[in-house]
């Protein structure tokens, strides 16, 4: 009988709390992929057990899990008896691939009742194997490996393994909101905490009008893109030129980027709160652009009093485009846009901005009455 056997790796280390962070990973597993929405899934000691059918989309199914946070690798398996002789004649049915040189034998042992230890079941098999093939054992980096999973639910061989993202499972650690451009970076940033478990509300703030459609279609395509790592996403989208219009009057040009970014946390504050959310989510990375730097970020910051989570704190610029390629938001990223936060902006904007002089500006502008207003015009999309 065939099935998939799910592997995780940093679940594992969870003890007494291992079984909330399984149910999550299964209820992930299930609801993203249609095709596994009424497939017997189990959870095993270490691992996930998916029966499959005739009518299952392997390939579908196969893409879906790899974007699964929690997964460490998965595999398409043969469960046979838990004997020797059962995996001997496994061994003699292997179809032998030609352009194969070298391997090696790989035993997983949970079921410690059968009389054989993991190197023993190596050796056996691998002698076997070998006598077979002709091909020459190579433990550190072989053509072909033979596994074998040997537990108290069942034994399991298979050939080939494929890598998942790792982490932990999309909703296990609460949930965030990301402040979503439609640059490179806050796209990548958000991915990175959905390898922490966190859920992601996405928040765009913009000044296009109805004629300039392409800015905001392009910030729906990214979260649509961010929403095949968490089955579903819910984007705010807030009108922010009214605000803009009414903030040039009172700021000077060079400090404009910062004050338009603290408003943003300020009207985002509002739909954190909404969303019982635990904190914010920003692309920064120190000193790429002005606003980055670290006497900007510690003034922008203090707009709010929860968390600002970074992930791309540390990164450079080629860190970021290797993962957006990676994760299919590179492509839309790049596309042409208005950014809102280059409105009105001096050609050098202040990089040493300190925070009693944003507030005097903000004293002369009235948040409260422009915040609500904003919140009233704002689109949500929920996009799966």
């Amino acid at each position: 009988m065939s099935s998939l056997i799910v592997y995780y790796d940093e679940i594992g280390t969870k003890s007494g709390n291992r079984p909330y962070f399984e149910k999550r990973l299964v209820r992930n597993i299930r609801e993203g992929c249609p095709s596994l929405r009424t497939a017997s899934i189990r959870r095993l000691y270490g691992r996930i057990f998916i029966e499959t059918s005739e009518d299952l989309d392997m390939a579908a199914t196969s893409e879906h899990l790899a974007r699964v946070a929690g997964i460490s690798s998965f595999s398409l398996a043969q469960t046979v008896e838990t004997s020797e002789e059962a995996l001997n004649a496994a061994v003699d049915a292997i179809e032998l691939p030609e352009e194969v040189r070298t391997f090696k034998v790989e035993t997983r042992r949970s079921e410690k009742r059968f009389p054989l230890t993991s190197p023993e079941v190596n050796q056996r098999l691998g002698a076997r194997l070998q006598a077979r093939s002709g091909w020459e054992v190579n433990l550190s980096n072989p053509d072909f490996t033979f596994h074998v999973d040997i537990s108290q639910q069942g034994t399991f061989i298979y050939s080939g393994k494929q890598k998942g993202l790792g982490g932990l499972p999309v909703g296990s650690n609460g949930k965030l909101v990301a402040l979503m451009s439609g640059g490179l970076d806050s796209p990548v940033a958000a991915f990175k905490m959905f390898r922490r478990g966190c859920k992601v509300i996405f928040v765009h703030f913009h000044n296009y009008s109805a004629d300039t459609r392409q800015v905001r279609d392009k910030v729906v395509a990214l979260v649509a893109q961010l929403a095949k790592y968490q089955s579903t996403s819910k984007l705010y989208l807030v009108p922010f030129s009214t605000l803009q219009q009414a903030l040039v009057t009172v700021v000077p040009p060079k400090a404009r980027m910062v004050a338009y970014r603290r408003l943003m946390f300020q009207i985002a504050e509002e739909i954190l709160e909404k969303e019982s959310a635990k904190g914010f989510i920003t692309g920064d990375s120190v000193g790429q652009v002005a606003s980055q730097t670290l006497e900007n970020l510690n003034v922008i910051y203090d707009a709010t009093s929860y968390p600002i989570f970074s992930p791309l704190i540390g990164d450079d610029k080629n860190t970021i485009i290797t993962i957006a390629r990676q994760i299919g938001t590179y492509d839309i990223s790049i596309k042409p846009y208005d950014d809102c936060c280059t409105f009105l902006v001096a050609k050098h904007p202040e990089t040493k901005m300190r925070l009693q002089e944003a507030l005097r500006y903000e004293e002369r502008f009235d948040n409260e009455k422009y915040c609500t207003e904003a919140l009233k015009e704002t689109e949500v999309l929920e996009i799966g």
